[in-house]
């Protein structure tokens, strides 16, 4: 009986984190499902929700919902100042709380259910566990076209095939439908999970983790450096040397022998797919031939083309502008660092990242006496900032920091009861 109900808790975490939405369902009562019952959840559950906090210290996530509001009085404020009427961004600032209550909703599944771990590690097994099964399902449709096609028939993305039409996007594709930027962030959050794991001698991490890194293949190479970054922080942190080598070792012979298994299928997509994850470097090498400094087509498209210098006013006080007419991203960048200056100025800029700041402040009091968790928040703040560089995906990184902030409750096995 017990494994059906992690079976149940884990298949939780993959719709909450990648929502599915069915073709045979109304998009409102798709969108009353995936937002409604973790609400209903957490006011049925308000009991343990205050079990979670009581006993921490919440002074900074204060401070942090402070800087939030600050910013959406700003928002309003930079609308109204440039008598624009585009209330797109509101919707982004949404998500930021809906993955932050939805984060917490699956803490409170998780911490109740492998309680012979603490909070932070069985919260770590099921998301690490959810990112797992999304990948591993990409790889079932790259074996098998026809789940794939009779997939799509199921959910309800009418844009989705001519996403997928580019053969270098022909791994961009999972539980959700189309897997992009967010889902290669969710990969490297869930790498950082894995990797916590093992740190705490839970070996599961290692499968997980190389199962993590392979999503950020698939879905979008930010989310390698993301992964790198954060992998490496918590191995100088947290381990010798030895250990470090043999755990690089065992990585890179991994995924060597994954490139050797794929080289056995003779498909032009697999070859599409392999020119797409190598165009970076090998367009950084080609240009140091000629003295130039390039990362490739997309890597140029974003280093010369999405970043620009907007004028003093624009920089300071923001355009009030999200979107275009069309819906098209506005002045069609959807670069993070350039969307939230153009929106709402640096003003705008620094109470969303303050906020952030704040909620790792949080984050990092709470865990204070987890070594290797403290380590893994900073590992997150890092790559928030690096993220941003990309594409605004923030309310991911805030949701989980949220989660994390509140399992300082339980790390000494101490979970609340029902």
């Amino acid at each position: 009986m017990k494994y059906i109900k992690y079976t149940m808790v884990l298949l939780a975490f993959v719709y909450w984190l990648v929502p599915v939405y069915l073709r045979a369902l109304p998009g409102w009562l798709n969108s009353g499902i995936y937002h409604g019952i973790p609400l209903l959840y957490l006011l049925c559950n308000f009991r343990r929700v205050q079990c979670l906090m009581k006993g921490i210290k919440k002074e900074y996530l204060g401070i942090s919902f402070s800087f939030f509001v600050a910013a959406i009085i700003w928002a309003f404020c930079t609308i109204a100042y440039n008598n624009t009427d585009d209330y797109s961004y509101f919707m982004k600032i949404f998500t930021v709380f809906r993955s932050m209550y939805i984060n917490v909703f699956l803490l409170l599944l998780a911490e109740d259910t492998l309680r012979d771990k603490s909070i932070l590690e069985t919260f770590g097994v099921f998301y690490s566990g959810a990112i797992a099964i999304c990948v591993l399902f990409t790889v079932l449709t790259l074996l098998f076209p026809n789940v794939r096609e009779n997939y799509i028939l199921m959910i309800n993305q009418p844009d989705l095939p001519s996403l997928l039409e580019d053969e270098m996007y022909i791994t961009r594709f999972s539980v959700g439908g189309f897997a992009g930027y967010n889902q290669t962030i969710l990969a490297s959050i869930g790498g950082m999970l894995s990797y916590y794991l093992i740190s705490r001698k839970i070996y599961i991490g290692f499968p997980l983790l190389l199962v993590s890194l392979l999503g950020n293949l698939f879905y979008g190479r930010i989310g390698v450096i993301l992964s790198l970054v954060a992998i490496a922080v918590l191995m100088i942190k947290t381990l010798q040397f030895s250990t470090i080598a043999w755990q690089v070792g065992g990585i890179v012979i991994a995924f060597s022998f994954v490139y050797v298994f794929l080289g056995f299928f003779d498909n032009p997509m697999f070859d599409a797919w392999k020119l797409w994850l190598m165009q970076p470097i090998e367009g950084f090498i080609q240009g140091l031939q000629y003295g130039q400094l390039t990362f490739g087509s997309s890597g140029d498209k974003l280093v010369y083309g999405m970043y620009f210098m907007p004028d003093d006013s624009t920089i300071l006080l923001g355009d009030g502008r999200y979107e275009n007419v069309d819906g098209s991203y506005y002045m069609h960048t959807d670069a993070g660092y350039m969307r939230i200056i153009l929106y709402f100025g640096v003003i705008g800029a620094m109470w969303i990242y303050g906020s952030y700041l704040a909620l790792t402040a949080f984050a990092l009091q709470n865990l204070r006496g987890n070594k290797v968790g403290n380590y893994l928040i900073m590992a997150l703040g890092i790559c928030f900032f690096v993220a941003e560089y990309k594409g605004d995906a923030y309310p991911i990184f805030f949701g989980i920091v949220m989660a994390l902030g509140l399992c300082g409750n339980g790390e000494e096995g101490e979970f609340c009861q029902r």
